[in-house]
């Protein structure tokens, strides 16, 4: 595995400016996703059905309820219809499960430089019907705090293959 690293500059740029800086190291189509969670899902799916589609971005959402955090997407009939995690509606039953694709061209909207947050990059396009839906079954695990840590190490744990061993002559 190859890692590199882009650095925000003088001011940290906020989550979607740090994309920005790092634009030149990315390719055309991304991945974005939150680092403080594990999300056990299939991703050639995901990736599939944005391939397929001309939007600009692609978020993943769970049925939530406000049962793991705040609900903060509406997702009827397939489509995503409103994203915001600052002005919440009852009709929000859906989350951000926290991963997406995205197209350098999404980003290229930004200033370089610019402090930007990528949950408003996130609402602009879906205002704009520019990122599209795709809906996932799996809960996602999260370790912000210590019950959630908790959480997300027990399902590990539970989900590692102990290896067989034989006594084959």
């Amino acid at each position: 595995m190859e890692i590199r690293y882009s650095h925000d500059g003088d001011a940290p740029a906020g989550t979607a400016g740090a994309l920005r800086w790092a634009t030149p190291m990315l390719g055309e189509v991304f991945w974005v996703m939150y680092g403080d969670s594990y999300m056990d899902i299939d991703y050639r799916p995901i990736l599939d059905h944005f391939s397929a589609s001309g939007a600009l971005g692609l978020m993943t959402v769970i049925r939530n309820d406000n049962r793991w955090d705040f609900s903060n997407a509406i997702f009827q009939d397939g489509k995503l219809v409103r994203y915001d995690k600052r002005e919440r509606s009852p009709e929000m039953n859906y989350i951000d499960y926290g991963v997406h694709l995205l197209r350098r061209e999404a980003i290229a909207r930004l200033e370089v430089g610019a402090r930007a947050d990528l949950a408003d990059l996130y609402r602009d396009l879906v205002a704009e019907g520019r990122m599209i839906g795709f809906e996932v079954t799996q809960r996602f695990y999260e370790i912000g705090t210590p019950k959630s840590l908790d959480e997300t190490r027990q399902y590990v744990q539970e989900r590692q293959v102990q290896p067989s061993i034989s006594n084959a002559a």
